[in-house]
């Protein structure tokens, strides 16, 4: 998505809030909704371009398997004693998630343990802050939150691959 694309969403966006005849009840969050949704949707199209290649291929594959690995570790917030300690829970499931990924791909897994703590705690940060919302009670504000948990983490491989393994981005 170009920034013209954006650009001209966020005019729509705005336009939109002009137009409506309800007197623009909670115009900030209407608005502030539809900025998120199109930063998260830039930043889950950052896992396109690696993946023309094996091994961004497999760092893609390392930070979605970080997410799942990550969502996981927030069952264990049932436990009082435990809800301190979901973050590096989140940060520890990513990397080994992530590190299962290299190994079976048959790679250097320390590029894949540095994809993974980073998608593991990124992941866990969208889900912290839009758990508190009221509207999570019903099923579809879930199911976005689940998908900007993982969209959220398309700029890590990307950022490692042009970092670290240039080779990866195509």
């Amino acid at each position: 998505m170009g920034a013209a694309a954006l650009s001209i969403s966020m005019i729509a966006a705005f336009a939109h809030q002009l137009f409506r005849r309800d007197g623009r009840p909670r115009l900030v969050v209407s608005v502030s909704s539809v900025v998120l949704a199109l930063t998260l949707v830039a930043v889950g199209t950052l896992m396109v371009p690696p993946t023309h290649t094996l091994q961004g291929t497999g760092l893609v594959l390392g930070a979605l398997a970080a997410a799942v690995a990550s969502a996981g570790t927030d069952l264990l917030g049932r436990w009082p004693a435990l809800r301190a300690w979901l973050v590096p829970l989140a940060m520890t499931g990513g990397a080994v998630a992530s590190v299962v990924v290299a190994l079976v791909l048959d790679e250097h897994w320390t590029t894949w343990l540095l994809v993974g703590v980073a998608s593991g705690a990124l992941s866990q940060a969208v889900r912290a802050v839009l758990a508190p919302l009221p509207t999570l009670a019903l099923p579809r504000p879930r199911l976005v939150a689940a998908i900007a948990s993982v969209l959220v983490v398309g700029a890590v491989p990307y950022l490692v691959a042009l970092a670290l393994v240039p080779d990866a981005v195509a």
